[in-house]
């Protein structure tokens, strides 16, 4: 479906696209078991790589009933509207990347308006010190959306410039 993306932007909108989906609704049995069964995240952070195994480990060790519960439990009341906001952040970059890959100050733009409260969602989450699903996806979203930060700030020249503002 993205495959004319080259294969960075293709991650990034998977990952946007993963994110979304989990925090929009609890894992299902065929998503836990896709990412129980994935592969390792091809990354130059080690922070991103572990993240992602824990990831896999919680979603290999965890059911759709249990999945359920601990996402009605990590994002009851407040934090719901948070997920819900987060949710539809993620998705909007997944599509920014989508459909117009090469448009970075579009990208850049969306991620500075949700940034904030996705990173305190994520710490909510990481807070409660489990090991359970929900809190390693908090840290993987974390160390993604700390790499995406560190991506955002690097200098671009003024051909990227142009090119990115076409």
């Amino acid at each position: 479906m993205l495959d004319y993306l080259p294969e960075e932007e293709l991650a990034r909108a998977r990952i946007y696209g993963l994110l979304a989906r989990l925090f929009s609704a609890p894992p299902d049995a065929a998503l836990l078991d896709a990412i129980a069964g994935a592969d390792e995240v091809d990354a130059e952070d080690p922070t991103l790589i572990d993240a992602w195994l824990d990831v896999c480990s919680a979603a290999a060790n965890t059911d759709e009933e249990a999945a359920s519960a601990e996402y009605r439990r990590a994002f009851a009341g407040r934090r719901g509207a948070q997920a819900d906001r987060l949710a539809s952040a993620c998705d909007a970059l997944r599509h920014a990347i989508s459909t117009h890959p090469h448009c970075l100050t579009a990208q850049e733009r969306l991620f500075a308006d949700e940034a904030k409260a996705a990173e305190k969602l994520c710490a909510a989450l990481d807070a409660t010190g489990s090991r359970r699903l929900y809190a390693r996806i908090g840290r993987f979203a974390a160390a993604f959306l700390s790499i995406e930060r560190a991506a955002f700030a690097l200098p671009r020249t003024q051909d990227d410039h142009w090119r990115l503002n076409a």
